[in-house]
């Protein structure tokens, strides 16, 4: 009994923890629409704070700590010199896919939508995938701002269920700019956070909306199953939908591994507690927690 209430305060403290976000900026950019506008601008400068007031550091700055409230601060000036990427279509729609350079876990996108053309002004559909060419699984739409002012603006801040992933890909389309029989799409700057137990906050954040992932009807059977064999640390991780994507923390929010679909997770190297699995299926996002015994 008294190992229940152990296990029932850790879970508590599972749930009240929040482990910090880490904020990277994709290290490479491609189209297979768009095409060169400005060789000084396109698909180039992923990393130089164009036009930002405040600066950071890819894999160091924290979510919370740039310039204080999930961005909300984080201002962009008029009139930046360089775009985080430029391109002209054909069609009006441009497919642009991010690189983050690893596989992690993350549940959190801010968008500096450019105050001339931006992504235009239809819904922008964020999916992600295994490789750069997909195949692609649909996230959420985006209800990115239109054309910002020309002074001072903050970005589109976007929260998803925690997702495992290297590429992302952005669909924009309804651009309000042409040249030469061209649509023009332009980002100010992209930035991703890592995923955290409790997920983004705050009043400049807003969810994406949904497309082919629904949230869960309240009071359905939890789908997600895990199996844990206390000899060898080994979990098992199953559903009854298909799993896209798995991330799982430890009591204080730290992130211990990630994993792409059903399968198992190596708890051995960790220490006795309990764990929570966060995980993407077709029917929404899930969480599970197992307790790690204490064994010699």
């Amino acid at each position: 009994m008294a190992h229940r209430f152990a296990a029932l305060a850790l879970i508590g403290l599972v749930h009240g923890a929040q482990a910090q976000s880490i904020l990277y900026s994709p290290v490479a950019a491609s189209s297979p629409d768009l095409v060169a506008s400005m060789s000084e601008t396109d698909f180039v400068r992923l990393l130089d704070h164009s036009g930002l007031a405040t600066e950071f550091t890819s894999g160091v700055s924290a979510w919370e700590g740039y310039n204080d409230s999930d961005l909300c601060g984080s201002l962009h000036v008029p009139g930046a010199g360089d775009l985080e990427f430029w391109g002209l279509a054909q069609a009006d729609l441009a497919n642009l896919i991010l690189d983050m350079g690893f596989e992690g876990t993350w549940d959190r996108m801010a968008i500096y939508n450019e105050e001339t053309t931006g992504l235009g002004t239809q819904p922008t559909t964020l999916s992600f995938g295994p490789t750069a060419n997909g195949p692609w699984e649909d996230v959420c739409t985006l209800a990115l701002t239109n054309n910002p002012p020309s002074n001072s603006y903050r970005p589109d801040v976007l929260s998803f269920p925690p997702i495992t992933t290297r590429f992302f890909r952005l669909i924009g389309a309804g651009s309000t700019f042409t040249t030469q029989g061209q649509y023009a799409f332009a980002v100010g700057e992209i930035l991703v956070g890592t995923a955290d137990v409790d997920g983004p906050t705050g009043a400049c954040v807003q969810p994406c909306g949904p497309t082919s992932i629904k949230d869960r009807p309240k009071g359905a059977v939890n789908v997600l199953q895990l199996v844990m064999d206390q000899a060898s640390g080994v979990v098992s991780i199953s559903s009854d939908r298909a799993l896209r994507s798995v991330a799982c923390y430890n009591a204080l929010g730290r992130l211990m591994a990630t994993r792409t679909g059903a399968g198992t997770l190596d708890s051995s190297p960790w220490m006795a507690g309990i764990y929570v699995v966060h995980a993407l299926t077709t029917d929404g996002a899930q969480c599970q927690t197992f307790l790690k015994a204490g064994w010699p």
